[in-house]
Order: structure tokens, then sequence, then C-alpha cells
């Protein structure tokens, strides 16, 4: 009994090693994962900064952009409110010029 006891025991602390060893290489494999993980996290965090950064910009230029457009409008306007002036002065322009030809009609014709 005791030979098969002494192939037991062999056998058994065979299995305890490569068990010990697999159980190393799963290790050392666990702490690259986790290793990688972090990375991944910090590259994740990265991201996520870059992003708010991103959208940061987005927002000041959109707000950017309204205030340009608004400005356009208001220019836009001005220029109707100009065009509308030159009209009425152009319109009172030819009115003037017609009472003063009338009036250069009328005193050639009380000359003669």
């Amino acid at each position: 009994s005791s030979p098969a006891l002494i192939s037991r025991g062999a056998s058994l602390s065979r299995s305890v090693r490569l068990l010990t060893d697999r159980l190393v290489d799963l290790s050392a494999s666990n702490v690259k994962l986790r290793r990688r993980l972090d990375e991944t996290t910090e590259e994740g965090m990265r991201h996520r900064r870059d992003l708010q950064v991103v959208r940061s910009e987005l927002n000041d230029a959109q707000a950017k952009a309204s205030e340009l457009n608004g400005a356009v409008d208001e220019l836009r306007n001005e220029m109707s409110e100009h065009r509308d002036e030159r009209r009425r002065l152009s319109d009172r322009t030819i009115e003037l010029e017609e009472m003063h030809r009338r009036a250069a009609a009328r005193a050639e014709s009380n000359e003669r």
C-alpha cells in the first residue's frame, strides 16, 4: 500500500506544481489585463476631456455665429433704410428739378 501512496503523492505533487504554474501564469496575465484596463480607462478619460473641450468650443462658435447673424440682420435693416432714404432723396431731387425747370420757364415767359 505504501508504494501506491507514494505514487499517488507524487501524482498529486505534479498536479499541484502544474496548477501553481498555471496560477502564476494567470496572475501575470491578470496584471497585464489590469494595466491595459487602466490605460484604456485613462485614454477614455482623455477622450472625454477632449470631447468636453470640443463641445465648449462648438458652443462658443455657435454663440459667436448667432451674434454675427444678429449683426448681419442689423446691417441688412440699415441698408434697407438707406435704400429707402436714397429713394426719397431721389424723388425729392426730381421734384425740385421739375420746380426749378417750371420756375425757369416762368421767368423766361415773364421776360418776354
